[in-house]
């Protein structure tokens, strides 16, 4: 939305062994698969994606109380967020990692452990011990 930013944020050096991605949305999902940090809105989509993919979250805005509460969650629950509104934070935060990365690793970690969480498998599983439950009959 921003192309001033996008191209200056594009311009910035970066480091022999580090690449950074400028992308509005993630299309394909491959570049989160490949990511170690997402940086982002605290949306529903957006923090289950990166928690799908074992990544560690930076949310730096919340367009609605949803969002605020969505991000709540990944930060407090899961523990593989950050809610950090102020740039020059995310910076600064993205800059701790490189220099010390045992918090980064054990949100990724964190995320990882949730992904059990996710699926249709698992959700069709307790559909159905919810529908047993109500109709003992299907366990017949």
């Amino acid at each position: 939305k921003n192309q001033e930013a996008y191209k200056r944020l594009r311009a910035l050096p970066t480091g022999k062994n580090t690449q950074v991605l400028i992308e509005a949305m993630c299309e394909p999902l491959t570049h989160l698969a490949a990511a170690d940090v997402l940086v982002g809105k605290g949306g529903a989509s957006t923090l289950a994606e990166a928690t799908y993919f074992g990544l560690a979250m930076l949310v730096n805005r919340f367009s609605t109380v949803v969002e605020k509460d969505n991000a709540e969650y990944y930060i407090h629950h899961v523990q593989n967020a950050l809610g950090i509104t102020q740039t020059p934070a995310v910076l600064d935060k993205i800059k701790a990692w490189c220099k010390d990365n045992t918090e980064l690793l054990q949100m990724q970690e964190n995320a990882r452990k949730e992904k059990q969480n996710y699926g249709s498998e698992k959700t069709a599983d307790l559909l159905y011990q919810l529908l047993a439950k109500r109709y003992p009959s299907l366990k017949e």
